[in-house]
């Protein structure tokens, strides 16, 4: 009966994107990225049925910066394998499809008897890694069924989640078909031995060592250099509406000469123009930016893939996201050692609270709490330094994931 409104549940969802593909930018791109999928990854598929094939799934972009140091890492010890890299999302696919690090980046097809059938003989995975979460019933079932190893990685399970209910029999029947679990934290560890589920190792989050070799190897931007030189910088990453209204009035409030980089999650004409209202006529978009304006004190990045090096400048960093589902990836900016402040809705997420314990974050409420808190750093550097030292060290204590889950499955 559950798999039966499984099937239902999926159908109106596929059924749901396509109507709204009709008007929505996005839904569009689910579709279209999905037309005559089983004819493009023949085409695509270009190697020696011999050749060992590897097979990384990511819901988004998220999923796939933490999924990237086990698949990089993977190319370092297996150069010879064929790796493929799925998506779920638009937002991921769209991004990362000329990935350089794998042989095939796709969608991953709509769940369905057919599609995993069809898919996994396709491309024929002697290993398949999913990163976090995002359980098909139909793609786990068709991979148990053929012996086919599955991991999961990075991932982390709260006491909210379905696999834990009375009604959700369906979803730990999914897990069930996993091989290993690879779990960030002992939590996730206790509520899955909760259930019967025993194939669990400890290994930490990938993130970790995602951002470390982002910051030993990514360099400043130089546009950003002389417009900085003196100033305190705050770099406020993945923000939405919510946070920018805050934001706003630092640029009127700012104690002395500070500058303010924003880097909005979604980016696009219509909502950089609507940022850049918001921020009046201190704000400019970063590609008609003039760096000798001495009116300048805002810069709104309309480019994608910069955020990660641009925290490298920041004095203070604002992460966006929690006054709305949750925030964004606050270990990109912490790696570089500033304070680290986003909003209240930050409690799903592990490395806040931890960072919050040992003193490097900070949530604010509202306006007043986030001015008082800029007008706390920016007058006490000997703070900023404590602090620095406390996010640098805890980011780098954390990093050691991917070499425990690689070397483990080595040993096999």
């Amino acid at each position: 009966m559950l798999l039966f409104f499984y099937r239902i549940a999926i159908k109106f969802y596929a059924t749901g994107i396509q109507i709204a593909s009709l008007f929505n930018e996005k839904a569009r791109l689910f579709v279209a990225g999905r037309r005559d999928w089983r004819l493009k990854l023949r085409e695509g598929n270009t190697a020696d049925e011999s050749t060992p094939s590897v097979w990384f799934h990511c819901a988004s972009l998220g999923e796939f910066e933490q999924g990237r140091p086990v698949i990089e890492r993977f190319r370092e010890v297996y150069p010879n394998h064929r790796l493929v890299l799925t998506f779920f999302s638009p937002s991921g696919y769209e991004v990362r499809k000329s990935y350089t690090g794998v042989d095939v980046v796709c969608y991953l097809p709509v769940d369905s008897p057919k599609s995993a059938r069809d898919f996994i003989s396709i491309i024929n995975p002697d290993a398949v890694f999913f990163v976090k979460y995002e359980y098909w019933y139909f793609y786990l079932h068709e991979l148990k069924s053929r012996g086919i190893p599955t991991y999961v990685i990075s991932a982390i399970f709260r006491e909210g989640h379905v696999f834990f209910k009375w009604y959700g029999g369906l979803q730990r029947e999914m897990l069930k078909c996993v091989t290993r679990f690879f779990v960030q934290d002992e939590h996730s560890m206790k509520l899955l031995a909760g259930i019967g589920i025993t194939n669990v190792t400890l290994a930490g989050d990938t993130r970790y060592d995602r951002v470390v070799a982002n910051a030993n190897h990514s360099e400043s931007i130089a546009a950003f250099e002389k417009w900085i030189t003196g100033s305190m910088v705050l770099v406020a990453g993945s923000t939405w509406t919510e946070d920018e209204i805050l934001l706003c009035d630092l640029v009127q409030y700012k104690s002395g000469d500070m500058k303010i980089i924003i880097v909005p999650h979604e980016i696009s004409d219509s909502g950089i123009q609507k940022t850049l209202k918001l921020f009046g006529a201190q704000a400019i978009a970063f590609s008609n930016w003039n760096q000798m304006d001495p009116k300048i004190s805002c810069v709104v990045v309309d480019s994608v893939g910069l955020l990660s090096r641009i925290y490298r400048h920041a004095d203070i960093a604002y992460i966006g996201g929690g006054f709305g589902v949750g925030i964004h990836n606050i270990l990109e900016a912490a790696v570089f050692g500033p304070p680290v402040l986003f909003g209240p809705n930050y409690q799903r997420f592990r490395e806040a609270v931890e960072l919050i314990q040992a003193g490097g974050a900070f949530s604010i409420h509202d306006r007043q709490s986030l001015q008082l808190k800029v007008s706390e750093f920016i007058s006490d550097q000997s703070l900023r330094e404590r602090i620095k030292a406390i996010n640098i060290d805890h980011v780098r204590q954390n990093a050691g994931a991917t070499q425990r889950i690689v070397e483990l499955l080595r040993k096999k």
